[in-house]
């Protein structure tokens, strides 16, 4: 029973993944510039942020967090198939590895903000930046190569 269990649930995870790649299809890019588009989009979101008009600005800070970590996030996450097929294993672990660390970093800045600890959400945004530039280096290393 547990072997037909795990090969039914491999049968529905690969169903599901030729599922969404279908449905993503025209979307991404297939050369990974895909990826890169989302890493820049992320980017492009989290440079500008700054704690320094904190709490004036808190609720747009938050609301723009609250998308990203919903929205853009999952749909990075959504390319991992695709990434470790063309990284491999140990450069998708180091790419994954800093992609975390700044979803982590948001994620403690939105939380910061909603527990009105000011002085923690710039900390928090620097790190999520930091580590979205480590990120970025890592896939533009390969992807571009």
């Amino acid at each position: 029973a547990m072997v037909v269990g795990g090969l039914l649930a491999r049968r529905a995870r690969h169903a599901s993944a030729a599922v969404a790649k279908k449905a993503g299809e025209g979307k991404h890019e297939e050369d990974g510039v895909g990826v890169l588009g989302l890493l820049d989009h992320i980017d492009e979101k989290l440079a500008p942020m700054e704690a320094g008009a904190l709490p004036e600005g808190a609720q747009a800070l938050a609301d723009t967090l609250d998308e990203l970590l919903t929205d853009t996030v999952p749909d990075f996450l959504d390319h991992r198939e695709e990434l470790i097929e063309k990284l491999g294993l140990e450069t998708f672990a180091e790419l994954i590895g800093q992609f975390a660390s700044m979803e982590r970093g948001a994620a403690r800045a939105w939380s910061a903000i909603t527990d009105e600890a000011w002085g923690e959400v710039g900390p928090s945004l620097d790190k999520a930046k930091s580590s979205l530039a480590a990120a970025r280096d890592i896939a533009r290393a390969k992807l571009e190569a």
